[in-house]
């Protein structure tokens, strides 16, 4: 194993059952194993003399350890689970030798159960959660209902925080049924580049989906580079290559009676069907899906299985070199994906674990490469990439070794100093206001006393990039400063880094103050996009007496629009600004279609014969409806019909009236029941053919209160005494804007 750092540069902390950070193990104390597996279960091993004060509290059930790297990271936390002594007559006072696991035991502990929101594990309802989502989005789903803030609080664990899905993945859909949470998760990230982490921050634990970084570029280990101690590798055959995925069982027979038929599906990969040529063996594997009847979740369900076993799996243990230029935990890290030189060719791999060891002897650690971790079977994304000719070539490129962060001097580098003339790797420049004004440096800022940080990758031959970081907490705006080169065309211009402070700065600009400005001022008063200001009764702004907000809308000087909401109530009002018409135009009312504002009709198809009544009535089956003024207070009332008369010079009439109230008939009379507002029958008639009249008439009524109930209802009659007919009535209103 590589001597990669000191004990001393790791902090190993006791916590207490709350998770509460009791006390701290010295480095002169220390003797620890810590392992981690991508994807899954890490555990730790610490022995500790008998007398040690944190003894006591580690054999506490619920205690554990956090364990924190030299970047102030923590790399690993965790219960305790198996604490034990060990004495002996050479050492008769004995050592306790303490075992735990990581705080992804939880994944491993809990169900991922068909109906979450339940407290109960047997409750009834849907037989599977079932998702469809971004891959990221179902991970954090999973984890939140079934153990974090969204599972029923005897579910939760205490303390459980999430980060926050990006979308990463693909769109995939899940069901689950008493799965263990860490086993969805696991199915869900495999050939994603997609992992989880469960860690200690504060007190809480903290759930993080991360993205694997490719790093092939930068990390190539070899033997022969030095940057490797020594490597072990194991290679063994698929473990499939030809999936058949049988769905949900058909209860209706098939043709010849066979009652039990089921969706059956052949699933194979390239990687699967190349690895059964390279192997000579066809490797066939039935998967049972009954539960699911969708055609892409087969598929899907095949592709997991030959994701993790459709391929040759080469395994590979790397010991990292005690000065390697490529540190690990340092410029890698598990869970990204690096290159490695194994007997003469180089294979990709991601790094799915390690082991850490800290003891007397100092500090030391070994890599894996593509195993299997803890609760996922596989990940072992190795391929084999380039013959011999390539992997001497990919070596001499290489040749040239990070030297760690530099600290430059000022005198030597000044604005305009070229991209390729800083060292590769990254690079400090700590400057001071004096400093950089000597040297040019401008970066629009009050005082330039800052850091310039530069970061120049290897290989590239002059292009890098900048960023500069105020020193002065208290100076001028901007604090921070971004710009790239390349050797063509030179560094672009310093760009500013807004921070969240100067985000809300800018906010609170859009809040304008009360009655900040008048109606009769300028648009260029008002700042650019939309702005809000309240307004209060009795100012200078006409719409609703001058209470209510407005908002303003200012695209440049010549467009800009503002709304003026009323304060109380609906209302709203406009007006608009432009330079081809220069001063503001009048306030136009914005009306919205309510109750009040739409048509309404009712009708009767009743027959009344032998009429003859000489007064209004509304018959045994009255038409009549109810209805509210609009703001106009007027209404347009049409009355329609059918009247017969059989007598000659006798009239038949059909008419109505309107008033206050909801009671037909019984409210203030706005309008009664007239001849003139309504449809008459009258004409020389013989006894042989009465007189027949279909027809309606529309009229205005206006003075009507706004927002105030009325009722309007249709009324016949006869002239003078004799007999008559009406039907076919209705009465529609129509609100006037």
């Amino acid at each position: 194993m590589g001597d990669l750092m000191r004990p001393a540069d790791l902090t190993v902390e006791v916590r207490d059952a709350t998770r509460a950070r009791v006390g701290q193990i010295r480095p002169d104390d220390l003797d620890i194993t810590v392992t981690d597996t991508l994807n899954g279960v890490g555990t730790w091993s610490l022995k500790l003399p008998v007398e040690h004060p944190m003894v006591p509290t580690l054999r506490t059930p619920g205690s554990g350890l956090v364990i924190t790297g030299p970047d102030g990271e923590t790399l690993l936390s965790g219960p305790t689970v198996t604490p034990e002594s060990a004495v002996t007559s050479e050492d008769p006072i004995g050592i306790v030798a303490i075992k735990g696991v990581s705080d992804a035991i939880h994944m491993a502990d809990r169900l991922a159960v068909p109906n979450p929101n339940f407290a109960e594990l047997d409750a009834e309802g849907d037989l599977y959660d079932v998702r469809t989502n971004f891959v990221e989005h179902l991970m954090y789903h999973y984890v939140s209902v079934n153990l974090g803030p969204d599972a029923p609080a005897v579910r939760r664990v205490a303390g459980l925080s999430l980060g926050a899905s990006e979308g990463r993945g693909p769109v995939v859909t899940r069901r689950v049924r008493y799965e263990k949470v860490g086993e969805v998760l696991a199915g869900l990230a495999q050939g994603t580049g997609l992992y989880w982490r469960m860690r200690q921050v504060g007190t809480d634990i903290r759930f993080d989906v991360h993205e694997s970084v490719d790093r092939r570029d930068s990390i190539r280990l070899d033997v022969l580079n030095n940057t490797l101690a020594g490597h072990r590798v194991s290679t063994s055959p698929p473990g499939a290559t030809r999936v058949l995925v049988a769905g949900k069982i058909d209860d209706e027979p098939d043709d010849s009676g066979n009652e039990l038929r089921r969706v059956l599906k052949e699933v194979s990969t390239t990687e699967s069907v190349a690895a059964e040529a390279a192997w000579g063996r066809r490797i066939e594997r039935f998967v049972d899906k009954r539960s699911i009847e969708d055609e892409d979740e087969l598929l899907q369900a095949g592709a997991e299985v030959l994701a993790e076993e459709g391929f040759a799996a080469i395994s590979v243990q790397v010991v990292p070199m005690d000065d390697s230029s490529m540190e690990f935990l340092r410029d890698w890290f598990y869970g990204d994906l690096v290159k490695v030189v194994v007997d003469g060719e180089e294979l990709e791999a991601t790094v799915t674990g390690y082991v850490l060891k800290a003891n007397a002897s100092g500090t030391s650690v070994g890599v894996v490469l593509g195993d299997p971790s803890g609760l996922s079977a596989a990940t072992a994304l190795e391929r084999r990439l380039a013959d011999s000719e390539n992997r001497i070539s990919a070596l001499e490129r290489g040749t040239e070794k990070a030297q760690g962060i530099r600290v430059l001097t000022p005198g030597g580098y000044e604005q305009s100093t070229a991209a390729e003339d800083y060292p590769q790797g990254e690079s400090l420049l700590h400057l001071t206001d004096e400093q950089a004004e000597d040297a040019g440096w401008d970066f629009w800022a009050d005082s330039a006393s800052g850091t310039v940080r530069t970061v120049r990758p290897l290989g590239e031959a002059g292009d890098a990039y900048q960023t500069w970081t105020s020193h002065d907490g208290e100076g001028g705006w901007p604090v921070m400063m971004f710009r790239s080169g390349t050797a063509e065309d030179g560094w672009t211009d310093w760009h500013s880094l807004l921070t969240y402070a100067d985000l809300s700065e800018w906010e609170a600009e859009r809040q304008l103050a009360t009655d900040w400005n008048g109606p009769d001022d300028e648009p260029e008063w008002y700042p650019s996009g939309t702005s809000l200001m309240a307004t209060e009764a009795g100012g200078d702004w006409t719409p609703n007496g001058g209470n209510g907000m407005v908002v303003t809308h200012h695209l440049e000087d010549e467009r800009v629009t503002q709304v003026f909401h009323a304060a109380s109530g609906p209302g709203m009002w406009v007006r608009n600004h432009h330079a081809d018409n220069p001063g503001w135009s009048d306030w136009a009312e914005v009306h919205t279609i309510t109750e009040a504002g739409r048509p309404i009709e009712v009708e009767s198809w009743a027959e009344f014969n032998g009429l003859a009544n000489t007064a209004p009535a509304a018959g045994t089956t009255p038409v009549n409806i109810t209805f509210v003024a609009p703001p106009s207070g007027k209404v347009y009332v049409t009355v329609s019909g059918n009247v017969r008369q059989s007598i000659n010079g006798n009239q038949t009439v059909l008419s109505c009236d309107v008033r206050a109230g909801t009671t037909p008939g019984a409210g203030t009379a706005v309008i009664t029941a007239d001849y003139r507002r309504g449809i008459v029958t009258n004409a020389g008639v013989v006894s042989a053919g009465p007189a027949y009249a279909a027809g309606s008439r529309r009229f205005l009524v206006s003075g009507l209160t706004p927002g105030a109930s009325y009722t309007a209802q249709t009324y016949h009659w006869v002239t003078p005494a004799g007999t008559g007919q009406v039907y076919a009535r209705s009465l529609s209103i129509e609100p006037v804007p």
